[in-house]
């Protein structure tokens, strides 16, 4: 009986010893490197491979330029970045800047124009390195600011001005601070396309070290459009209220 288990089992072994060899010679799945694997399973199938290989095939490729311009009213702040459309924003209740003590402290590309001032309001424009600070006063109104980033003098300085007239009034003085001479010259020609007769006062800034992270501070005089600078020493950026 002993001699006829061996036997037996001896049997089922090599059976099992020519199937496995047999199914390695007919494997039909193959492994990246070229390899068969016979107990393997194919699961593009089950996992919906081929499915989702269609889907990201024909699925429409991210548009950068898109998500970029996209709507920000729920978001904040709304304004200008590398990948945004260049326009100057308006500097909104509820977006206000927790920032140097002003209770509209403008950033880059924002304004505000002077008939949305009421009451004891105060204004500066902050984080100046090479940007412009540009006040524009209209007579018996509150003066308008614009914090003009650095680059687009030519085409905001117009804009800000059109704003004005259209929204407060013929401004007959402005002021700018500007870090050179020639920045004044192409804001001063922006706004003059709009106000021919408009008086500009300049006022260049210089002498701080800006790499080390300081910057300046322009308080406005909301009568008279005057600009009273300070500097400061930057910190990480602070979040709306």
């Amino acid at each position: 009986m002993r001699f006829t288990n061996f036997i037996t089992f001896g049997l089922f072994g090599v059976v099992a010893l020519v199937n496995g060899f047999q199914d390695l010679n007919s494997c039909d799945v193959n492994a990246i490197d070229g390899s068969c694997y016979p107990n393997a399973r194919d699961l593009s199938s089950e996992l919906g491979f081929e499915a989702r290989l269609v889907e990201a095939n024909t699925r429409t490729p991210f548009d950068l330029k898109a998500w970029a311009n996209r709507a920000t009213e729920d978001t904040w702040p709304a304004k200008r970045s590398r990948i945004q459309p260049k326009a100057l924003f308006e500097l909104k209740k509820g977006q206000l800047n927790d920032n140097d003590g002003c209770d509209w402290a403008l950033e880059e590309n924002e304004y505000k124009l002077g008939n949305k001032l009421s009451g004891d309001d105060s204004v500066c424009v902050v984080d100046i390195s090479g940007c412009s600070a540009v006040t524009i006063t209209v007579p018996g109104k509150k003066t308008s600011t614009f914090h003009i980033l650095e680059g687009e003098e030519a085409a905001d300085s117009k804009t800000a001005a059109q704003l004005v007239k259209a929204n407060v009034g013929t401004a007959t003085t402005a002021v700018v601070a500007a870090f050179n001479k020639d920045t004044f010259d192409l804001i001063e020609a922006g706004m003059k396309n709009v106000f021919p007769d408009v008086l500009v006062e300049p006022l260049v800034y210089k002498g701080i070290d800006f790499t080390e992270g300081m910057r300046y501070k322009f308080a406005v005089d909301l009568t008279s459009g005057a600009l009273t600078s300070s500097t400061y020493k930057s910190t990480a950026k602070k979040q709306a209220q």
